[in-house]
Parts: C-alpha cells; sequence; structure tokens
C-alpha cells in the first residue's frame, strides 16, 4: 500500500500504523481498529492506537530533523473473567509486536530510521463499567524530515 503522508507528521504516523495492522488484521484475528481512543465497548479482539509523545533532534543544521513520534497501542482481548487465558493474551500482544516489527518501516513512511517496539505489558484495562483483559504497546517510529527556517 501506498504511504500515507498529508504532511501532519503525528496523524500519518498513527494512520501508517493502522495500515499495517489493517494489512495483518486476519492473520492477528482483529475485528476493528481505531486510530483513538474507544469510548464504547468493542468488538474482540481490537486495537486502539493513540499519539503519545514526541522529540526531535537535528541531524543536519539547518535543515534536517529527526522526529521520534511515540505511540501507545492499545490491544482489547477480551472480557476479563476467572476463565481468561492469559498464556493466550500474551501471545497474541507477542504476535502484534512481531507484525510491528517486521514492519519496521511502517509501510515506509519511516524510511531508513525505522521504527522500535520499545515495550509490551499485559493488563486488565477499565472501559466503562467493565474490566477488559488486554494490554499495551508502546511503539516508536522515527522519521527525517527537512525543515525550512523563515
Amino acid at each position: 500500500m501506498a504511504t500515507k503522508d498529508t504532511g501532519n507528521i503525528f496523524e500519518d504516523c498513527v494512520q501508517n500504523v493502522v495500515e499495517v495492522l489493517h494489512n495483518n488484521r486476519t492473520k492477528l484475528g482483529l475485528k476493528e481498529i481505531h486510530d483513538t481512543e474507544v469510548s464504547v465497548i468493542p468488538k474482540f479482539p481490537c486495537v486502539t492506537v493513540e499519539f503519545d509523545t514526541a522529540e526531535e533532534e537535528w541531524v543536519r543544521i539547518p535543515n534536517r530533523k529527526k522526529i521520534s513520534v511515540t505511540l501507545s497501542i492499545t490491544y482489547y482481548h477480551e472480557e476479563l473473567t476467572e476463565r481468561t487465558r492469559l498464556k493466550e493474551l500474551r501471545k497474541q500482544l507477542d504476535e502484534l509486536a512481531d507484525i510491528l516489527r517486521r514492519n519496521w518501516d511502517v509501510n515506509g513512511y519511516c524510511g531508513t530510521h525505522g521504527s522500535s517496539v520499545e515495550s509490551v505489558t499485559s493488563h486488565p484495562i477499565a472501559l466503562g463499567t467493565q474490566w477488559i483483559a488486554g494490554g499495551l504497546i508502546i511503539f516508536t517510529c522515527m522519521k527525517e524530515i527537512t525543515v525550512t527556517l523563515a
């Protein structure tokens, strides 16, 4: 698929990660993929991709910067019950992280700087009045951009 690059670095990063996940939706068994936090109970399993933080550093002064965009990818596995299989949950989180690692250039968006899975953590998620078995992946995309100083 073509890289989504509208000029909004943060939104483009989220949309390209969503596209990578959408392209692997069947393999991951995902029913829904959202580019924002969900406020209603989703169809399980599902993923949300949200912008978290960004950092920048000069690569070449005065016109090249490297932007590091960190995203929070929340995985909602199923409603948390006594029968929730934590081993299965952990396996799904690891598969999701592996897909992100294999697609290190994030659909071509990151170029040569690539991306990195910073952490993978399983934990219960409060959603409304329910508890959901799920987890969080912290994912960072690095992209070099040209800066025009006025």
